[in-house]
């Protein structure tokens, strides 16, 4: 019987959080940067205050509103492209391997140290809790945090 650990919500839910944020604050700034120069802006002051009482040349925080926008939507898109990619990712649990992708499996015999979280479940034949398994692969210590349920 094979065990399956989908992606945690949390993970998800603070992906499509950064996502959002990123898209918020790249708009707040290209309205401050671009738009606060037209008087029926609700930031037309501090277009005044930024462009206008500095003898017409912008200021430090004005230019980083002009050009910071891209970048934050750039962001937002690497969030989005990261959300796509592990929205349906699972751990697999097999009777002889840990399979995390189809090209990443990880033998039973191999894991050389298993560091649990939390209160231990002495006796117990099924594995509930958050582990962390660790991983000599290639001289370099790999580790995977991972959730099990049970399917």
């Amino acid at each position: 019987m094979a065990i399956e650990a989908p992606i945690s919500k949390f993970k998800k839910t603070n992906l499509k959080i950064f996502l959002g944020i990123c898209i918020a604050i790249a708009i707040i700034f290209a309205y401050d940067g671009y738009l606060s120069k037209y008087k029926w802006s609700g930031r037309y002051s501090f277009y005044k205050k930024q462009v206008i009482d500095n003898d017409g040349k912008p200021t430090p925080a004005m230019n980083f509103n002009r050009k910071s926008p891209p970048f934050f939507l750039a962001g937002a898109v690497v969030f989005a492209v990261i959300l796509y990619v592990v929205k349906d990712k699972k751990l697999i649990a097999d009777e002889n391997e840990l399979v995390i992708s189809d090209k990443k499996r990880i033998p039973y015999d191999s894991i050389q140290h298993i560091k649990t979280k939390g209160k231990a479940l002495p006796g117990s034949g099924s594995v509930t809790e958050s582990m962390t398994i660790c991983r000599l692969f290639s001289s370099i210590w790999w580790q995977k945090s991972v959730d099990y349920k049970n399917t």
